[in-house]
């Protein structure tokens, strides 16, 4: 069983990085490949956009109480949504993503903002469908004013067969229902990024359109 040695004086990468199911391997082609526990995350950043169409939220001066910094502020008291396209890197080892939201509140208020995702999903050569929705709920119990908070959701985006392919592509929007069923705080809510963690089993893929 063969790990990494040194070949004169010179670090080499086996077959293998240790023993058992949970190791780093390199296959014959050269492909590094995470087996087993030893699979890594990140975080897939998205651009989101605003659309001639549907309620855009302000975007505003003032951040944390600087006149030049801006932000999106999302209203308690209307539907403010923004869009995205999202493409699955090729290291994606297919499994389930977990969707979440930085954002800060811009009063002292308190009570719970209720962040909305929908979106649809397929792989290369599949049928988009009819969209799903996902609630990503943050409750404030104390002043937090322009806290730098983290949102997610309950279980994740759970792909199937005809979505986790390489570079399978999510079409959707954020939104937020100010002042609808579960969304009771009465300031407004200053998004800062969406983005979502993913599951790597290699770097990469071994051909521009195979994994």
């Amino acid at each position: 069983m063969s790990y990494i040695y040194l070949n004169n004086g010179l670090p080499v990468v086996s077959n293998n990085s240790a023993s058992g199911t949970d190791r780093m391997s390199t296959e014959a082609d050269g492909t590094l490949v995470f087996q087993g526990a030893s699979t890594v995350w990140d975080d897939l950043r998205v651009p989101l956009y605003a659309r001639s169409t549907g309620s855009a939220p302000s975007y505003t001066s003032g951040f944390a109480g600087n006149a030049t910094l801006y932000a999106w502020y999302f209203a308690n008291g209307a539907t403010d949504m923004l869009h995205f396209e999202m493409q699955m890197p090729h290291g994606w080892r297919g499994t389930v993503i977990y969707p979440h939201v930085h954002w800060a509140p811009v009063t002292t208020g308190t009570g719970t903002v209720r962040w909305m995702l929908e979106w649809t999903w397929a792989e290369i050569g599949a049928t988009y469908g009819a969209s799903s929705t996902y609630n990503m709920d943050e409750t404030i119990s104390t002043a937090s004013q322009w806290k730098h908070l983290i949102t997610g959701g309950v279980g994740g985006l759970i792909p199937s067969s005809s979505q986790d392919g390489l570079s399978s592509m999510l079409v959707g929007r954020i939104y937020r229902v100010g002042g609808g069923t579960g969304d009771t705080y009465a300031g407004s809510a200053a998004l800062l990024a969406i983005d979502f963690h993913y599951e790597l089993d290699t770097v990469g893929s071994r051909e521009p359109t195979a994994k």
